[in-house]
């Protein structure tokens, strides 16, 4: 049982179909938010029509004796927005935000949040990782 609902995620449903991205002034960022900012300032995205993604994962946790399920960004700190420079001013005025990083190669980010979006549907354990720091050595067994 989900503490809260789960908010959107994305907005509009069909921002990462590439048939459906209009051609226009509007371009890919990078939002690097304040502390704990990423579900506040998704809210305050969709609620002015300004597309974004926020990619969440489940969580599970025990309260009380009992399971609960809350939603949590799956890279902390961080969010995608599809916008115009005026989307990029509002963005700013939220308060939420501590820098924007400007995407030059858009296919591959855009690609690979598809990627992602499909890993989150289809229900594949993902878990944050904070241990990693970059520059590491992984091995992935599967």
């Amino acid at each position: 049982m989900p503490i809260l609902r789960k908010e959107p995620s994305i907005f509009p449903e069909n921002l990462l179909d590439e048939q459906d991205r209009p051609e226009d002034d509007r371009r890919w960022r990078v939002l690097y938010t304040k502390a704990r900012q990423e579900k506040a300032l998704a809210r305050d995205l969709h609620g002015a029509n300004v597309p974004f993604y926020l990619p969440l994962i489940a969580k599970e946790n025990v309260m009380r004796g009992r399971r609960v399920a809350s939603y949590i960004p799956l890279f902390t700190g961080y969010m995608f927005l599809f916008g115009d420079d005026d989307e990029r001013l509002r963005t700013l005025q939220t308060n939420r935000i501590s820098r924007i990083l400007d995407v030059e190669d858009t296919e591959t980010l855009v690609y690979d949040l598809r990627q992602i979006q499909q890993l989150i549907a289809s229900g594949a354990p993902l878990t944050v990782e904070s241990r990693l720091e970059p520059g590491d050595r992984v091995r992935v067994k599967h």
